[in-house]
């Protein structure tokens, strides 16, 4: 029985609707309808206008968005490669660096016939530290340098890199040759830690001048002959002496070398 009742209010719900569907098509088919089209058209077109610019507002930010991402990962990509190329001019100078030394070194005067293993200099204070060790065959006691100039001999060898006693060190004793305009004179150079070279013992008839080459003279065995050592900057003479002395300023600034050779 209440099946019946339920089944019958639907059939009277769903008759209703279409009767009213049947009237609306009707009244519209009269333009009957028109005013109140119109008047829900003057309400939702401005609804639809303003949702339809909120769309647009938010597909043009999402849009920024993942322009912003786009350019920073571009940003990103081409500073990677800036730190690349920096990294690539670095080694094409060394490279450089290298080969000008390397030049150098060949055109000097009396060419060594000793081979030579160019390094990198790293700095230090009293010695000279290089990027070449015992893995490239370097010993204690081979002669440093550049451009024919002796620079100093190698100290402590460790395995990829190597100390240098500079021939400014106060334990450096070398015995030299000074080139005057007419034949040589004899003395010994000593260290004098930064402040450069003292030539002594030579003796008082040496007419040595300013500006005198000082060259090794391949005596105490430990330099060969013929390396360029410095000039003669200022003459210490007296008299009452057995020999004179003299200020000695190295052709080469350490501080400026950045390649040396290594004698193998």
């Amino acid at each position: 029985m209440y099946e019946d009742v339920s089944v019958t209010k639907q059939l009277s719900f769903v008759s209703t609707l279409l009767v009213v569907s049947f009237l609306l098509m009707v009244l519209d088919g009269f333009g009957l309808l028109s005013p109140f089209r119109r008047a829900t058209e003057y309400v939702s077109i401005p609804v639809q206008f303003g949702l339809y610019r909120s769309y647009q507002s938010v597909r043009e930010n999402v849009v920024v968005v993942f322009e912003i991402q786009k350019q920073h990962e571009q940003i990103r990509f081409l500073e990677s490669e800036i730190n690349r190329l920096h990294g690539e001019v670095v080694r094409i100078n060394e490279l450089e660096d290298e080969n000008k030394a390397l030049r150098a070194q060949l055109s000097a005067t009396n060419p060594i016939t000793f081979s030579l293993l160019p390094a990198k200099t790293l700095g230090g204070d009293r010695y000279l530290s290089v990027d070449k060790g015992s893995d490239q065959s370097v010993k204690e006691g081979m002669v440093v340098i550049s451009e024919n100039v002796v620079l100093g001999k190698v100290k402590e060898v460790y395995p990829r890199f190597s100390t240098v006693q500079l021939i400014t060190d106060p334990d450096t004793r070398l015995a030299v040759e000074i080139l005057l305009q007419e034949g040589i004179a004899k003395g010994i150079l000593l260290g004098q830690f930064q402040s450069g070279l003292l030539l002594d013992q030579v003796l008082q008839e040496e007419k040595i001048e300013e500006g005198n080459l000082v060259v090794t003279s391949g005596e105490n065995l430990e330099y060969p002959k013929g390396l360029l050592v410095g000039r003669i900057a200022h003459i210490q003479k007296e008299e009452a002496e057995v020999f004179q002395k003299a200020e000695v300023k190295p052709l080469l600034d350490i501080r400026e070398v950045r390649t040396v050779f290594i004698m193998l």
